[in-house]
């Protein structure tokens, strides 16, 4: 059975004014009624992404060992298992990431991931891990903030 093709009325990722609208709201407090894990999920994910072109399901797993030092430059090491291509990489980290905090808050983590807390874990399936659910709550906030329902939040 063939199926005609979705129309196609925009571009896949966001425009400048939706991109500001973004990272602006990254840098607004966050309630208090949130994990401190999805505060710095909301942050930093959004800059990370801006700055490297990583996916978002290959940020949310992240641990400080994946910021990696080489030959001087500041790296964060993307998994294979994490990423469609399913190839490891090293993504340069850029210079307003360090000065706004990034690694600070990195550190700060321990070997406990970035972006959530495993203990948490209500038991669900496999086929949904953690980190896929924080990368489908940052979406649902990114909608929230009156983003084009034509971009999809975690691949703009």
């Amino acid at each position: 059975m063939r199926v005609r093709k979705k129309v196609k009325e925009r571009e896949k990722g966001f425009d400048g004014r939706e991109a500001e609208t973004i990272l602006a709201a990254t840098l607004r407090p966050f309630s208090h009624l949130i994990s401190i894990e999805m505060r710095a999920a909301r942050r930093w994910v959004p800059w990370i992404a801006a700055y490297t072109g990583a996916r978002v399901n290959e940020i949310t797993p992240l641990v400080a060992r994946d910021f990696v030092k080489r030959d001087g430059i500041w790296m964060i090491r993307i998994h294979g298992a994490n990423n469609k291509t399913r190839t490891f990489r090293e993504v340069p980290l850029h210079s307003h990431l360090i000065d706004q905090g990034l690694l600070d808050y990195a550190k700060s983590r321990g070997t406990r991931p970035l972006f959530y807390d495993p203990t948490r874990s209500r038991g669900g399936k496999d086929s949904n891990p953690h980190h896929k659910k924080v990368a489908e709550r940052l979406a649902e906030w990114v909608r929230s903030l009156g983003i084009d329902e034509g971009v999809a939040p975690n691949h703009g």
